[in-house]
């Protein structure tokens, strides 16, 4: 048996990606959860299935940070956990916005 706990996506995630496609920046999910969640958050803010990179440690997605840096990228990031920090740290810009 499985049991998924999920927590709803905030307000304005899905018009922030619309408007962030319309302004031709990708954006990719890259989460340490595993791709049933990560594929049902992409799917609810409107991200294509390929751009998710999902079941990452915190190494992996700062690898993936540095990866896409070294292709020439600027790479912001998006978190709300401490987990974040890493990606933050190689990331050009960092927002994190913590849990209400």
């Amino acid at each position: 048996a499985r049991l998924f706990l999920y927590q709803p996506i905030r307000s304005g995630v899905e018009a922030m990606v619309r408007h962030l496609n319309q302004d031709g920046l990708r954006q990719l999910l890259v989460t340490g959860h595993n791709a049933t969640v990560a594929e049902k958050i992409a799917d609810n803010v409107g991200l294509l299935a390929t751009d998710v990179r999902c079941d990452l440690m915190p190494h992996e997605r700062s690898e993936v940070v540095r990866a896409l840096k070294a292709a020439g990228f600027t790479v912001g990031g998006i978190g709300s956990q401490a987990s974040d920090g890493m990606e933050f740290a190689h990331a050009d810009i960092g927002f994190n916005f913590p849990r209400p």
